[in-house]
């Protein structure tokens, strides 16, 4: 298997900072697997939240994750700061996909790298739904070039 060549912090131009906490070390004295993608998923629902696309309350739609995968590249610990960067590499009908990589603040080279497919679902029901036209547009803003 070809190991996977680390994306660059040039790659995104949608950073969302995390700091790691003491509890998500592991018994090796780096961060649990799951934290990555916990982390991962903060700084989508968080941008989305920004932008207006995850009301949990309201009657518009909302994206939940469909699929994702993480490569680790290198350990993240406490109490490192972390930059996750965020970019919008498919937009379909109904469901999107992210390119996303967390960095060591300062660092140029990510640590780890995840893929995370979101489909947008109807308030309530979860049944999916196109996107509509103003997320469409605020997605773009998440382009994959910077």
């Amino acid at each position: 298997m070809t190991r996977p060549v680390p994306m660059t912090r040039a790659e995104f131009r949608q950073f969302t900072p995390m700091q790691t906490r003491l509890n998500d070390n592991d018994g090796y004295g780096h961060l649990y697997n799951v934290t990555y993608l916990e982390l991962f998923d903060n700084a989508i629902n968080g941008w989305l939240t920004a932008q207006g696309m995850q009301d949990l309350q309201g009657n518009r739609p909302i994206a939940v994750v469909a699929q994702n995968s993480c490569t680790y590249l290198r350990p993240a610990a406490y109490p490192d700061q972390l930059e996750i960067g965020l970019k919008l590499t498919r937009i379909g009908n109904a469901s999107v996909t992210f390119a996303l990589a967390m960095f060591r603040k300062g660092e140029g080279q990510a640590v780890a790298q995840a893929a995370i497919t979101m489909v947008f679902v109807r308030a309530g029901s979860h049944d999916s739904t196109p996107i509509p036209p103003d997320y469409r547009e605020k997605l773009a803003q998440l382009g994959d070039q910077p």
